[in-house]
């Protein structure tokens, strides 16, 4: 079963990896070979878990598999 579960700094180790892995991703649809550093990643960690924001881990069969922000 699928679940989001609100960010918690238990999963920060896991979202950095996600958040670098996306951008990297889509930066490379773009014919761009940029991807986010640690740093960065942190930074939007902290910038979506904010009080506009919503950042939540998706999590099927208690393993988290990726994440989404609001």
């Amino acid at each position: 079963m699928i679940k989001l579960l609100p960010y918690a700094d238990k999963y920060e180790k896991i979202a950095i990896n996600y958040i670098i892995s996306f951008f990297g991703f889509h930066s490379s649809l773009n014919g761009k070979t940029e991807c986010p550093e640690y740093i960065q990643a942190k930074e939007n960690i902290i910038m979506w878990t904010s009080e506009a924001h919503g950042l939540y881990i998706i999590e099927d069969i208690d393993n988290p598999v990726g994440f989404i922000h609001i």
